[in-house]
């Protein structure tokens, strides 16, 4: 019989879940899970890695939590929803994480986020998704460093109404993201600009583009310009057949994220010329990004791109939401996380209590080649709070 019940005992704590044990294990250190897609899209997924190690090793080298070391144990989820469920549930029950981070691309993040609401533990998402699905009272335990999408395509829109172009194109990835920012992207620039029109939408399968096919279809519509959201090998692939067909410099783009010095390295000769983008200002006017962007350099020779501060960030929120807790109960880390204000890289920034989601802050600017080398000029700051008051715009629905 007492066997019996030792084999049980050990059961019952080889399948719970860490904070059901809290009490026995204060000299041990606290877990995190992390997903993200290294095969999937290994161009944001590793500079994200390399940001939260950075803060990971500042909170260890700091004393940890309570005296605690924190460890990240990271998989691959792979793009793929079912693998990224099976991967958070071995993360809770086998390895006692405490809570779950990462989850970039949506249409995964949307299935940890599930997941994360049946076995009440918090999910901190990298990004943002749709508003109609964030708030407290729709998942409690879903929060994101980023704003959502709706609001998230104020910062290209904002810039589009601006310009003389009234025939636009889109062209995104055919899965949950591609398709919230190019209706996004929409809904905001025709609310600026009411004569525009869409003349062309297109969703290529992620990673598997067709980039000629699509581009003729594109030239069909005969647009003045094109809202892109291309990334992975998707993007070069795009660029330089666009380049073959003669359609890159005849039409004016606007995508995300090709002023980052990965894309500038990456696309080399063929860095597109005059395109809006959001990147990485090389030389920042503030003390907290100068700081972080010459750590991280040093440490991994070569400089930041945007991911890399989204990944220290969201350590940071992690973290500070065990520090103010005091537990690995997933219920105090959840309520810590409400209202919890850190100094990020690229400065202050809060875990909104009712929209559980943090505004981001952007620089943003044009493309250049010059000679064949990429630059990325004409650099502004842009706080998506500004544009939240400027626009009179909502964080949820």
């Amino acid at each position: 019989m007492k066997k019996l019940l030792t084999a049980f005992a050990l059961l019952a704590a080889i399948s719970a879940p860490a904070w059901a044990t809290e009490a026995q294990n204060t000299n041990k250190p606290i877990n995190i899970g992390e997903m993200m897609s290294y095969t999937g899209a290994p161009e944001f997924s590793y500079p994200f890695r390399e940001g939260w190690q950075m803060a990971l090793d500042d909170f260890n080298e700091s004393g940890g939590v309570d005296g605690r070391k924190i460890e990240v144990i990271s998989r691959d989820d792979h793009a793929d929803p079912a693998v990224a469920v099976r991967l958070a549930e071995d993360l809770v029950f086998r390895e006692k994480v405490v809570m779950l981070i990462g989850g970039g691309l949506d249409h995964v993040g949307l299935a940890i986020s599930s997941y994360a609401k049946q076995q009440k533990i918090s999910f901190i998402k990298q990004w943002g998704s749709t508003c109609d699905l964030f708030g407290m009272e729709k998942n409690p335990y879903w929060f994101a460093t980023m704003e959502c999408i709706d609001l998230h395509a104020y910062v290209y829109a904002e810039e589009a109404a601006k310009l003389p172009y009234k025939r636009w194109a889109t062209i995104a990835p055919n899965y949950q993201y591609g398709r919230t920012i190019t209706a996004a992207f929409k809904t905001a620039l025709k609310k600026l600009r009411p004569d525009v029109e869409f003349v062309s939408e297109r969703y290529p399968t992620l990673n598997k583009i067709n980039a000629q096919e699509e581009i003729r279809a594109i030239q069909r519509a005969k647009p003045d310009a094109v809202f892109n959201q291309l990334f992975t090998s998707d993007l070069p692939q795009y660029i330089r057949a666009g380049e073959k067909l003669g359609f890159i410099k005849g039409c004016f783009h606007m995508a995300d994220l090709i002023g980052s010095p990965q894309a500038i390295r990456e696309l080399g000769d063929s860095y597109p010329d005059g395109w809006f983008t959001i990147g990485v200002d090389p030389n920042p006017d503030f003390e907290l990004a100068r700081k972080f962007s010459q750590r991280y350099e040093a440490r991994y020779h070569k400089k930041p791109d945007d991911v890399a501060f989204g990944g220290y960030k969201i350590m940071q929120f992690a973290v500070e939401a065990l520090r103010k807790a005091h537990s690995t109960d997933p219920e105090k880390i959840t309520e810590a996380l409400r209202g919890l204000m850190i100094d990020s890289p690229k400065g202050p920034e809060t875990m909104r209590a009712n929209e559980q989601q943090a505004y981001d802050n952007y620089w943003v600017g044009y493309t250049k080649n010059e000679g064949g080398k990429g630059q990325f000029t004409n650099i502004r700051f842009v706080r998506v709070d500004d544009l939240m008051k400027k626009y009179n715009l909502k964080g949820q629905k």
